[in-house]
């Protein structure tokens, strides 16, 4: 593991490991990331406002009251909007596994595995619109108001006598809770209200605050992984983590106790049947921008007599798909109704580009060649991921001249694939 890696790694696990300050109010994926690499945290323009008042609040020895004030405004917005969707008729024991994901491209796909594991009704819901909360009731504002102020008030103190690590960064870390505190006092509630109601596990696609309320009540709350691990990621004491790489796999045994981390094994196509097709994915995303990035690509694609498929996220609109079919008339657009594993083993394509989607280790696992059309060189990107995509991946523009004798050599193919998957990270000097 290079320095990079390691500093942002061993920083993490250090507040991962400290028991003074809870780590729902630290958990802040730029922020940790920034304080491990001593640079300032990029922050959006909601937390970049509340830093600069949290700064003054914080020499006028106020910035308790302004963590509850913000935590009750953010509390209470989530309140109304679940409240207002509340039916008096809710039969509260309907539900016994809760699916808590955020609009992911590959949701409906993992929802669909989940509710095959069991026959207990499940509820799925979306954390972050707050959708089908209402399934289950909305706990009262009372209850949220004293979980907000039992965590509001004395914080500032912890904080500061807190390891050098938090306490050095007071500012930042006291604006994170401020931003945090809202949704875990609202979240923290109705989990204690579901689980009166019967309801005995919840699953996170992402490891958020709602997944920290839950642990928080004691309900069997499980991770299930969608997409690449940072390292700055602050891990709870879940039940379990499904994770997707290796990578990920062997970095957190070695940095989680007591947490069953479990890995589906993926079936490669080892056969050199492959066919003469480049799988672009997510194109519909920053749809103007990528197009432009991945023309270069596609001439060459063209050039070389490959296929284009097209694989657009689960979320693309008919406006992205009309565009999509008149700027590439020869491509295909690949079926969305199927999975990525199964659209691989479908067309069997010998090279896969992306920018950073998880969707180039999927391909790498399952024997394609994988491109990022993302720039080599942006340090947070590549430093911040468990898994070392950096290291195993091609990238285009730069990585040109070994694709082009990749694809005129079946053993410079299958070599070149070899070099990639052989690249492992050294959790140990």
């Amino acid at each position: 593991m290079d320095i990079s890696r390691k500093k942002i790694s061993n920083f993490t696990i250090k507040l991962q490991s400290q028991i003074k300050i809870p780590l729902w109010s630290i958990a802040n994926e730029k922020m940790i990331y920034a304080a491990a690499v001593g640079e300032t945290p990029e922050w959006g323009p909601r937390l970049r406002l509340l830093h600069r008042i949290m700064r003054i609040a914080y020499k006028i020895k106020i910035s308790d009251f302004l963590i509850f004030s913000v935590g009750m405004y953010r509390t209470v917005s989530i309140w109304l909007v679940v409240k207002k969707k509340l039916f008096k008729s809710i039969k509260h024991m309907k539900y016994k596994r809760v699916f808590a994901g955020f609009g992911a491209s590959s949701e409906d796909y993992l929802y669909d595995d989940y509710v095959k594991q069991s026959q207990d009704q499940s509820l799925r819901i979306n954390w972050v619109t707050h959708e089908g909360l209402h399934e289950l009731g909305c706990p009262s504002l009372m209850a949220i108001l004293f979980v907000l102020v039992r965590n509001s008030f004395g914080y500032t103190t912890k904080l500061n006598y807190a390891i050098p690590e938090i306490s050095c960064n007071a500012e930042s870390f006291l604006t994170v809770c401020a931003f945090n505190i809202g949704s875990y006092a609202f979240y923290r509630s109705y989990w204690k209200m579901v689980k009166s109601y019967g309801v005995a596990e919840v699953t996170f696609l992402v490891v958020d605050i709602p997944c920290f309320a839950s642990i928080d009540e004691n309900l069997k709350t499980i991770y299930l992984q969608h997409g690449l691990m940072a390292f700055s990621i602050l891990i709870p004491m879940l039940k379990t983590i499904e994770v997707l790489t290796v990578q990920e796999e062997d970095y957190l045994k070695r940095s989680l106790k007591n947490i069953k981390i479990v890995r589906k094994n993926k079936k490669a196509i080892t056969d050199h049947s492959k066919n003469n097709i480049l799988m672009i994915l997510s194109l519909n995303v920053f749809q103007e921008e990528r197009l432009s990035v991945c023309k270069p690509l596609l001439e060459w694609a063209v050039k070389n007599r490959f296929k284009i498929v097209v694989r657009p996220t689960k979320s693309v609109n008919e406006a992205e798909l009309t565009i999509l079919r008149n700027r590439l008339p020869n491509a295909l657009l690949d079926d969305l109704t199927i999975t990525l594993d199964k659209s691989f083993e479908k067309w069997r394509p010998k090279l896969v580009s992306a920018w950073t989607s998880t969707g180039l280790a999927t391909a790498l696992d399952y024997g394609i060649l994988p491109i990022s059309l993302y720039d080599p060189n942006i340090k947070e990107i590549w430093n911040n991921m468990i898994y070392p995509m950096r290291y195993k991946v091609l990238f285009w523009p730069r990585d040109k001249p070994i694709i082009d004798s990749s694809i005129q050599s079946e053993k410079t193919y299958y070599s070149q694939l070899e070099t990639l998957r052989s690249y492992q990270d050294r959790y140990t000097d």
